[in-house]
């Protein structure tokens, strides 16, 4: 049995695009499920500190 690939749209296929639709949901989330918008936190939190560990680096050279 072989698998279909999914098609994806090429508008999903841009950065900014996934980034507006992970803005919009991280909204929603916290307005409609708080709780679990608190304990995303340190997720949240973690992937920051990962993208200033990447930049320090590269801001110094």
């Amino acid at each position: 049995m072989q698998l279909k690939s999914l098609k994806v749209p090429t508008t999903l296929k841009n950065l900014y695009v996934q980034v507006v639709i992970g803005i919009i949901l991280g909204v929603l989330v916290g307005h409609f499920y708080p709780r679990i918008g608190v304990s995303l936190e340190p997720l949240g939190k973690g992937f920051i500190n990962l993208i200033k560990m990447l930049i320090t680096p590269i801001k110094e050279v």
